[in-house]
């Protein structure tokens, strides 16, 4: 068998995941390496690497928020005062992640990223 426990498989899937996460980041560095825009590099570098993190604190976001005024994207900010939402988890022992909150989060994020750039802001 390929696999001989769910602990191998999980050990697999997240090898996967990590590599695929990496190439993208991989990416996203050389495209923007090249145009020289390394502010903007660090930024979506950043921006990709917490977008597929399982779990953003609010401190996470920090670095982001330094880069802001390099960029044209506002959307570090705007994460900034979404990403309090997930201490909503940390009202139950043991914690229980609220599902919805997380939702909304991000749908908050990529809203206001979908008018930045339909307003030609980014």
């Amino acid at each position: 068998m390929l696999f001989r426990s769910r602990h191998m498989s999980q050990g697999a899937v997240s090898f996967l995941i990590r590599t695929l996460s990496a190439s993208i980041l991989f990416v996203i560095f050389f495209i923007f390496l090249i145009n020289t825009q390394i502010y903007l590099t660090l930024f979506l570098i950043l921006f990709t690497y917490l977008l597929l993190s399982t779990t953003i604190h609010p401190w996470y976001i920090t670095p982001l928020i330094a880069l802001s005024p390099f960029v044209k994207t506002r959307s570090a900010i705007v994460w900034s005062f979404t990403v309090f939402l997930s201490y909503a988890s940390y009202q139950w022992i043991p914690v229980k992640e609220v599902f919805w909150l997380v939702v909304l989060e991000y749908i908050c994020v990529f809203a206001y990223l979908f008018w930045e750039w339909r307003t030609d802001k980014i």
